[in-house]
Parts: C-alpha cells; sequence; structure tokens
C-alpha cells in the first residue's frame, strides 16, 4: 500500500520550459518558476527545434492551420508574431529584431529607442507595449494585440 505522500509525488506535473514541479493554484497559472526567473535573468534564446512549438522565454509563438508561425508583419528590420504569453495566458504581438540586426549594436539601439517611443504613446487606437526583451542576441518587443478601441468595435469579430 503506498502512502498519500508517495502517491502525490508519482502524480507531480513538471514545467516543459524548466523542468521545476508544477505547484496547482487558482492565482499562479503556469510555472511559478519561469514567472520568476524570466526577464530577471539573461538566458539564451528558448526556441524550440520542434515544429509543433516555437518559444522565446515565455511567449509561444502561434501556428496558422497550415502550421507556419503565425507572421502579423514583417519588414526589412523585424518580424512580428501573433503570439501568447504562456504565464498570463493572453495573446500577444512579438516583435523580433531580425537575427542579423541583433548583431549590430546601432541597430539593437535603434529597435530599442523604437520600443521606448512606442510605449510612451497613450492613444484608445494605439496598441501598448507590455515588455521589451533580450533574449541571447535576440531582442524582442512584445506588444498589446488587441488595444481598448479594437476590442470595443465589432469590426474584428470573427476576423483574428
Amino acid at each position: 500500500m503506498s502512502s498519500p505522500s508517495t502517491t502525490a509525488l508519482s502524480n507531480e506535473q513538471h514545467c516543459e520550459q524548466c523542468g521545476e514541479p508544477l505547484i496547482p493554484s487558482e492565482l499562479v497559472p503556469g510555472c511559478l518558476h519561469c514567472m520568476l526567473t524570466n526577464g530577471i535573468t539573461a538566458r539564451p534564446p528558448d526556441v524550440s527545434s520542434s515544429v509543433e512549438r516555437q518559444t522565446y522565454q515565455h511567449y509561444e509563438i502561434l501556428r496558422c492551420e497550415d502550421g507556419s508561425s503565425w507572421e502579423l508583419g514583417r519588414n526589412a528590420t523585424s518580424v512580428t508574431y501573433k503570439a501568447r504569453d504562456m504565464n498570463l495566458d493572453m495573446i500577444v504581438a512579438l516583435k523580433v529584431l531580425n537575427s542579423d540586426l541583433s548583431r549590430q549594436p546601432e541597430a539593437r539601439a535603434r529597435f530599442l529607442r523604437q520600443a521606448q517611443a512606442m510605449a510612451q504613446i497613450r492613444h484608445p487606437n494605439v496598441a501598448n507595449v507590455i515588455q521589451f526583451g533580450v533574449v541571447g542576441e535576440s531582442r524582442l518587443t512584445v506588444i498589446d494585440l488587441l488595444g481598448p478601441a479594437f476590442m470595443r468595435s465589432n469590426s474584428w469579430k470573427g476576423k483574428l
């Protein structure tokens, strides 16, 4: 006969990102360890080699029906993806500086200035910057995908 503590240990779930035990809680969705360490320490890019999942820190890039990464936009300097914050379980826009430019100090500084300028804008028709991050050499800006005015309008329903 197994003791209650042995049974509890055998049913313990672990975080897919860090491998730490998950603590069941209604107040803390996801892994407490990842929530406390992401953004505090610099870590190498957590980009999965699996076709199923691609992540930067705790942001998972979503996939289209055909399996490709869900790109919202692309230009000469960056790609913006539709992503999910795995800690907060919310949809965001994840703007990633292109890898060639990420190695250039001037381009990294320009990308940061752009994020800082975007973060200063407060308008109902403009999405808010949530975070600026550094993952290894990668630079990323996390943006609120659905701004307040956009959500109040009826034009988006069924299109995202």
